[in-house]
């Protein structure tokens, strides 16, 4: 059996989900004022390197958790010797203090003989030893702690494997009236609404899932499916024509039909509401999910009843009851999500800012390293996989973050181009004699992204960042574009990112997916390209930064200053208070001296 080490004793405190919040200033405090302390080195930078992490960690596996019984005097001194002023120091001695008291109450101390393969590691930054994936089991829930259901969409392919693009339901097909009905849905989504081609895209997708849900659960053919089996229809308007009585309109018989047409329509909307809310329980999830499926409804009973709305009785389409109705259930359902936690924390599904940038330095390390484990050369294909991993990472993380669209769709010579831009001029570097002035720019016009309609043509440059060994962005741009986009296969389209094995175009999942399992990898975390958006806006508001900086970021993000603070900013009630704490402890300071800071 191995003895306890005070490695040991780190990990199994950062296992706990409680201890989260103080890692980052345990790891500070180790690091920086007991490492040198205890005979290691501590990092020459403002911020430890990931290397030296893993020297930090390596070391600590070295020393007996006994050591850190007399820990505190020796953080007392080092402080001292480091010339830290006591308000400064407070932080630092409360994260280690909650550390000493926890390994003193699970008696590390006195259990030398601990079998050490009971402690888990929170990390392993072993650049290829990857994270656990399991013990084998079926997975029952995903990162949204959904239990998955069986695929169930009407025309349902598989995404992976042998089979990939093949139906999972051979005897699936579209008849030829709902084909019809589908593609005039589209054109009016697109020339009536003004929808962009992504948004017809998803309504669809969407539209198949209810379709396949009524046919596999509710038993409706093939042959009857159609968009009115999910909005039903009735006739709303009824011509003077139609009220001739003896050859003269007669105005009580017109306003007698009027009025039961009214009445069929209230009496079909309630109907078509039972059927609509029992897809929505069988969705089930956060009433956000449901809030989306809803808004599917609204636009799919405004191409129903298109030729009844525009009328003296049903002037606007909000008018019709089935859209009255769901409109209705829209607001009860936003107005629930305000309401309504995350079914899975952001915290259960999100890092520090920092450590996702320790994460992108390992992406960048596995794409520059040859020789993997047992010094064996590394073949091309991996490298260039790693190399795509982490300027997928790293478009991400070195700009503000933008939406999932943006980069999956990021064209060559189109939205992602290489020149010097002069105002509103953009000049090619093909068109310029000194290159060196080159930048590459990812510029979207306003059909490019979600919010273009509200923002407009956007300019972005991408930095050329210097790295901690003195490698930039751009030389790894060069290796991906001229060598690693096409090793091995030919790219059938123009887009800077491409799928893995097959080199097609990525689509929206296809980026969650890598992003996701990125994180997974290499922390064991769940990190979406939406969390990483809440996790850097969150970063700004930590770190103090400007209005004009988080109207900048606002600005860069594509959304508005106010949901930039409503949605994204994900700061816990301690960190949105600190700076007030802090300035206090400064007046106070001021008002009664050098040692009015609070007590330990």
């Amino acid at each position: 059996m191995k003895s306890v080490t005070i490695f040991d004793a780190y990990s199994a405190y950062s296992a706990v989900p409680e201890h989260k919040n103080n890692i980052p200033m345990l790891i500070s405090t180790i690091g920086r004022y007991l490492i040198e302390s205890w005979g290691g080195q501590a990092p020459k930078g403002s911020r430890a390197t990931p290397r030296e992490r893993i020297a930090t960690e390596e070391f600590l596996k070295t020393l007996s958790v006994t050591l850190l019984i007399n820990s505190l005097e020796v953080l007392e001194k080092a402080f001292k010797t480091k010339g830290i002023e006591k308000v400064n120091s407070k932080s630092y001695k409360s994260a280690y203090k909650s550390f000493l008291n926890w390994v003193e109450e699970q008696g590390f101390y006195s259990c030398q003989n601990l079998k050490v393969d009971n402690i888990s590691p929170k990390k392993n930054f072993d650049l290829f030893k990857r994270q656990s994936k399991g013990n084998g089991t079926k997975k029952k829930k995903n990162h949204h702690g959904i239990k998955p259901k069986n695929p169930y969409s009407l025309m349902a392919k598989y995404s992976i494997g042998a089979s990939r693009e093949e139906l999972i339901y051979p005897n699936d097909y579209v008849n030829s009236d709902l084909a019809k009905e589908l593609k005039m849905f589209e054109q009016f989504r697109s020339e009536t609404c003004n929808c962009a081609p992504r948004t017809i895209s998803l309504n669809l997708a969407k539209i198949y899932q209810i379709l396949g849900w009524l046919h596999r659960y509710k038993g409706l053919s093939l042959e009857k499916l159609s968009l009115k089996s999910i909005i039903y229809f009735t006739k709303l308007n009824i011509s003077k024509k139609d009220c001739i009585v003896n050859g003269e309109y007669d105005y009580f018989q017109y306003m007698q039909k009027k009025a039961m047409l009214r009445q069929d329509a209230l009496d079909l909307a309630n109907e078509n509401m039972v059927l609509i809310q029992e897809y929505l329980d069988f969705v089930g999830g956060h009433p956000r999910t449901k809030l989306l499926i809803v808004t599917i409804y609204i636009a799919l009973s405004k191409f129903i009843f298109r030729n009844e709305a525009g009328t003296d009785d049903y002037i606007d389409s909000n008018d019709i009851p089935i859209i009255k109705k769901l409109k209705q259930l829209s607001k009860t359902l936003s107005q629930k999500a305000e309401k309504t936690p995350p079914t899975i924390a952001h915290t259960d599904k999100s890092i520090s800012w920092q450590e996702a940038i320790e994460v992108l330095e390992i992406c960048r390390l596995r794409s520059d390293t040859i020789y993997g484990k047992y010094r064996q050369r590394r073949g091309k294909l991996a490298i260039v996989n790693d190399l795509q991993a982490f300027l997928s990472l790293a478009f991400m993380l070195l700009i503000p973050t933008d939406r999932s669209r943006t980069y999956y769709e990021l064209e060559i010579g189109r939205t992602f181009v290489f020149g010097v831009l002069q105002g509103n001029r953009f000049i090619p570097s093909d068109k310029i004699k000194d290159n060196t002035e080159s930048k590459w720019y990812i510029h979207l016009m306003p059909t490019d992204y979600k919010t273009g309609k509200s923002h407009g043509e956007y300019w972005g440059i991408m930095p050329n960042v210097e790295f901690s060994d003195g490698k930039r962005l751009y030389e790894y741009i060069y290796r991906w574009v001229s060598d690693g986009r096409e090793h091995l296969q030919k790219c059938n389209h123009n887009f800077f990112f491409r799928k893995t094995i097959k080199y097609e175009r990525l689509n929206g999942v296809d980026w969650g997916s890598r992003i996701k399992y990125i994180f997974i990898d290499t922390t064991g975390v769940p990190v979406t390209p939406k969390e990483l958006r809440k996790m850097f806006v969150t970063y700004l508001n930590n770190e103090g930064a400007s209005n004009s900086v988080l109207k900048g970021a606002a600005k860069a993000m594509h959304h508005s200053t106010r949901m930039q603070e409503q949605i994204y900013n994900s700061q816990t009630i301690l960190e949105a208070i600190a700076p007030v704490y802090e300035f206090n402890e400064r007046m106070h300071k001021q008002a009664f001296g050098e040692d009015s800071s609070y007590g330990d």
